[in-house]
Order: structure tokens, then sequence, then C-alpha cells
């Protein structure tokens, strides 16, 4: 890749109708980067004797390499049709599919997967590879629910402001996607009542002002955004500070949205395992594109 190329957008590929879902919106931000395109495959050789066929075919074997290389093939094909100026390449990778999106990532503006794999797998292994993705990759992650198409492409970007610098990342992320496609940006604090520890376990503080606790989160989002506003003059901002748990706030608050986005913090001791709460909670909850951002 040339110092001047943007680097490519990765898209897993596995039939479900999450995948055909994210190759559909990879492919589309590739054509507003002008951003090669890697559609990528995984292979693991333990399904080479998995059944496949139509559900008035079960019980015949066939071979499971043959099935999922001529799906890789159909998706480039329909793929090249859709967008013939855009750089394609389609690769099949003899690894899970955690580890051939997490290595993919290295070099990748985004990797874009569906939230739900493929019928004839368990849903629990699909959504372990997507939340394994998400939380151990090295560039922004994109989710898309199995119900999202193209037919029903909701409005507006919504992104997740809580004060930290992985927080300055997302917020960085969504007015770029936002001036780029031209949507509103609604940007949510969620806020709990703070709670300090008692004898009976934790409690709301007996000076605990909500009134003015609410004004010091209003200046908590408003600092988070200084400035962005005059950096993307173009983008509509509308600032929420909701009373609620984050999770639920921001799945209500992307109710038919294009994008929700929000911030995880990079690979590290203790993020070996789990994504944070909040990013492990929206990816579960939300009805739309999930864009989970890295602090790399």
């Amino acid at each position: 890749m040339s110092a001047h190329e943007p680097k490519c957008i990765v898209i897993g590929v596995d039939g479900s109708p999450g995948s055909r879902n994210a190759v559909n919106w990879g492919l589309d931000r590739a054509a507003r980067r002008h951003a090669p395109v890697r559609l990528i495959r995984a292979f693991d050789p333990s399904m080479r004797d998995f059944r496949v066929g139509s559900s008035s075919e079960i019980g015949v074997l066939g071979d499971a390499f043959e099935h999922v290389r001529h799906q890789l093939d159909a998706t480039y094909e329909a793929a090249r049709i859709v967008h013939p100026e855009l750089r394609i390449v389609p690769e099949m990778i003899d690894d899970s599919a955690s580890s051939a999106l997490i290595e993919a990532s290295r070099d990748a503006d985004t990797v874009v997967i569906g939230a739900h794999g493929a019928a004839g797998f368990s849903n629990l292994v699909a959504g372990y590879t997507t939340m394994n993705v998400a939380s151990h990759a090295h560039s922004t992650v994109v989710a898309l629910p199995s119900h999202e198409t193209q037919d029903r492409t909701g409005t507006g970007i919504v992104v997740g402001v809580d004060g930290s610098e992985i927080s300055e990342t997302a917020i960085a992320f969504a007015f770029r996607e936002a001036s780029e496609t031209g949507e509103g940006l609604t940007a949510v604090h969620a806020w709990t009542d703070p709670l300090t520890p008692s004898a009976l376990g934790t409690a709301i503080p007996a000076l605990y002002n909500p009134e003015t606790y609410t004004r010091d989160q209003e200046i908590l989002l408003a600092e988070s955004l200084a400035g962005w506003a005059e950096k993307y003059p173009d983008v509509n901002v509308t600032r929420r500070v909701i009373h609620e748990q984050p999770v639920q706030a921001l799945a209500k608050a992307a109710h038919h949205a294009r994008l929700l986005v929000v911030g995880c913090r990079g690979q590290g001791r203790l993020r070996a395992m789990l994504l944070g709460s909040v990013s492990h909670g929206v990816l579960h909850l939300a009805d739309c594109p999930v864009a989970v951002v890295h602090d790399h």
C-alpha cells in the first residue's frame, strides 16, 4: 500500500443476512473513501465435513470448502457489478473467523462484519466471533444486525460520550462519518446517580443534588464536543444528557439510526478477554449498525 492510498475496508463474508448487510455497508464506505476492499471468508479445516444443502437436502454430505468458495465467489461477482470502480480482492483464509479478521484488521481502516453468523452454526459461536473481533481488532469494527437492509437504512449518527480519551476517539469517528454521509449527529451522555460505600453497601451521597449533578453532566458533554463543530461546520449536532444506564440510553437513542458509535479501549492485560460493558451491551441491544472504535 502506498503512502497516499487509503487503508482497506475488510469485510467478513459467511452468507448470513448480517454478512450480506455488512458487504453492502462496507462497499458503500469503501466507495466514499475510494478505498480498496478485502472480502474475507474464513474456512476452519474442521468444517470440511460439515453438512451442506437446502432444508430439503438435510443429510447430504457436500464439500464444505467448495460450498464456501462458491459463496465467496458469488459475493465478489455481485460486489463488482454494484461497484465496478472499486478494487476488490476475495480471500479464502484457513483459520477461524475471529483470528482471520483480527489479523486482517492490522492494516485496515475498518472491519465490517455481521452481528450474527450463518444459519446452521450456533448463535453462541457467532456471537462469540463478533465480540472477539470487536474486542481485539486493531481497527474500528462495525457490526451489522441481520435485519438491517438497504430498504430499511436508518438516519442519523449517534455517538456515546463519557468524557474519556477513548470517547474523544469515538467522537472524531462519528463527526467524520456524519460529514461524509450528510447525516445529523446526536451526542449522548448518559449518567446514573453517584454511589458511595456505606455500612449497608452503597448509597447515594447525603449532599447529592440531582439538579447540580445534571448541570455538571451537561457541561461535561459540551466540553467533550468543544472544537468539533468548528472543524465540521456542515454537521448538525444535537446534545442529549440522559439520566439512565448508558447501554439502555444509547440503544434507545439509536433506534433506527444509521449508525451508533461507541469507544473501546485497546488491547492490554486487563482487556484480554472482554469488551467494555457499554460496548458489549450495545452490540447485543442496538437495532442499528454499531461501530466500536479503538484507541490504538
